[in-house]
């Protein structure tokens, strides 16, 4: 009885220890998905900026053109 009641003290123990170590892994992925997210959005308002900047020299390109002529 003694030995069988040692060993559910261990395993006991040893899934408490998992449980804490998943629940670390839970918070850290969802860190990382939010860093994710973040980064994306800076990204996509990164790439906007630059179309916009695109858009605008081609008409101002295009406004020589016509005026060069």
């Amino acid at each position: 009885m003694d030995t069988t009641a040692e060993r559910l003290d261990q395993v006991s123990g040893s899934l408490t220890r998992i449980e804490g170590d998943l629940n670390e892994l839970r918070k850290y992925m969802r860190q990382l998905a939010l860093n994710q997210a973040k980064h994306e959005e800076q990204h996509a308002q990164s790439v906007e900026s630059v179309d916009k900047e695109l858009r605008e020299l081609k008409e101002q390109l295009r406004r020589i053109k016509l005026g060069g002529r």
